[in-house]
C-alpha cells in the first residue's frame, strides 16, 4: 500500500525515470568515447564508462523502488480512475 498520496508517488516515479534515462544517455556517450579512444585516453575513457554504468545501475534501482509501490496498488488505482 502506498504511504504517500498517489500523485506524489507518480511524480517521484516520473522524476526517477527521467534520472534513469539521463544516466542511460551518459552511458551511451561514455561508451562512444571509450570505443573511439586509444593510448592513454583509452584507460581514462574506460573508467568513465564503468562509472557511468555504475550510476545508471543506481538510478535504475531508484526508479524500481519508486515503481514497486505503485505496481503493488495498480488494481486499486485502476478501480479508482
Amino acid at each position: 500500500m502506498l504511504k504517500r498520496p498517489r500523485h506524489q508517488a507518480v511524480t517521484d516515479a516520473l522524476g526517477a525515470y527521467i534520472g534513469w534515462r539521463e544516466a542511460c544517455a551518459r552511458v551511451e556517450d561514455a561508451y562512444a568515447e571509450w570505443t573511439s579512444s586509444s593510448g592513454r585516453r583509452w584507460a581514462m575513457a574506460f573508467n568513465a564508462y564503468v562509472a557511468a554504468l555504475d550510476e545508471e545501475e543506481e538510478m535504475a534501482q531508484a526508479y524500481a523502488a519508486c515503481i514497486r509501490p505503485i505496481a503493488a496498488t495498480h488494481s486499486f488505482i485502476a478501480r479508482a480512475a
